[in-house]
């Protein structure tokens, strides 16, 4: 007879504090590796959070086009 296993599932990273600091780096227009280095995972976790969560990915993308346009009309 087989033995049940229990399936262990390795707990995210990605807590509601790593979040913020990758938005915040995002918001300073900050690189991929910064937001990593900042939040104290590894760059392919950023990558893999990114690909993974595209409604994410788009918050980040309208940040940053926010603080273009700002930095472009404070000129």
């Amino acid at each position: 007879m087989a033995k049940n296993k229990e399936t262990r599932v390795r707990p995210t990273v990605m807590t509601d504090e790593v979040i913020r600091k990758i938005e915040e780096v995002a918001a300073l227009d900050g690189s991929v590796a910064e937001m990593a280095y900042y939040a104290g995972i590894h760059v392919d976790t950023v990558y893999a959070h990114l690909k993974e969560n595209p409604d994410f990915t788009d918050e980040l993308k309208q940040k940053v086009t926010q603080i273009w346009k700002e930095k472009e009309e404070s000129k």
